[in-house]
């Protein structure tokens, strides 16, 4: 029992009571086993105490008996403790621009709506044929009309550039591909580079 409870000091360098001793046996022992126990260390020069108040007392293990570290030793400990910081820094960064990146994501206009708006947009450019006048629809109308589908086809093109940019961000930390994630997040795969090209051809 006395090496049980010298090894618990000799771990956790740090003070005891003699409930804690107790608690840390798992309630093994019985308080007068191992106030015993205490005592013999004590005299041992192996645990020392301090008193506290009239009849408590805080158990030590003897620093003596701790053999110090090398100094090259402490110095490579205190460099791999720098380098476990930075490494969390870094780690902590990275996972604040993620939820950043989460956030535009989910504030811009989804790729339906924007796609929604292109329809209306060439929708209203193949119902304009005459006025009521049999007048032929201007130039300016005509130049106006595909002003607004190039606008918002541009604009879909930059918010599927962002998509698949934060996708991508977002699939490296959790070691997905970006088809993986349209899969899990139950999302409409987007119209190809050349499909938008030739969109904003028309609008030429």
């Amino acid at each position: 029992m006395e090496q049980e409870i010298l090894q618990l000091f000799a771990q956790n360098n740090s003070p005891f009571s003699l409930q804690t001793v107790i608690n840390f046996t798992a309630s093994k022992y019985s308080k007068t086993f191992v106030q015993r126990a205490l005592d013999k260390l004590v005299a041992d020069q192996k645990v020392t105490f301090l008193q506290v108040g009239k009849s408590g007392k805080l158990y030590v293990y003897n620093q003596a008996l701790i053999t110090p570290i090398p100094e090259g030793e402490l110095d490579a400990l205190k460099q791999q403790n720098a380098d476990y910081a930075d490494t969390i820094k870094a780690l902590q960064a990275d996972v604040a621009q993620l939820k950043a990146e989460q956030t535009q994501l989910q504030n811009v206009k989804s790729e339906a709506q924007l796609r929604d708006e292109v329809a209306q947009v060439q929708k209203r450019l193949s119902l304009i044929t005459v006025t009521e006048a049999d007048e032929v629809i201007s130039n300016e109308q005509m130049t106006g009309c595909k002003k607004m589908l190039k606008k918002l086809l541009v604009e879909w093109k930059t918010r599927q550039v962002q998509l698949f940019e934060g996708l991508d961000a977002i699939g490296e930390g959790l070691e997905k591909s970006r088809t993986q994630l349209f899969k899990e997040l139950d999302m409409e795969p987007t119209e190809t580079p050349k499909q938008i090209k030739d969109r904003l051809a028309m609008c030429q």
